[in-house]
């Protein structure tokens, strides 16, 4: 099983960052080639990221649409996570 697994088959040999699985390297190597996704939805945001999931999570704290309140306060929040 990879998730129990302490071999790390896969080395960065730029930075010496390894993993187990395939994915999160594949992910890391968009750090060293530039293809680094970036936020276009409000001029003058620096977010950066690898992966989309994360991008859609950013481009949702500029909207103005707050679904997610506070029960205690009443405050609204864009991401649920951020409550």
């Amino acid at each position: 099983m990879v998730v129990h697994s302490v071999e790390k088959k896969h080395l960065c040999q730029e930075c010496g960052f390894s993993t187990s699985h395939a994915s999160t390297f594949k992910f890391h190597q968009r750090n060293h080639n530039g293809q680094l996704m970036k936020c276009e939805v409000v001029l003058g945001c620096k977010f950066q990221t690898t992966r989309k999931s994360n991008l859609l999570q950013n481009q949702l704290t500029h909207s103005k649409d707050k679904p997610h309140q506070c029960e205690v306060c009443g405050r609204s929040f864009s991401l649920a996570k951020t409550i």
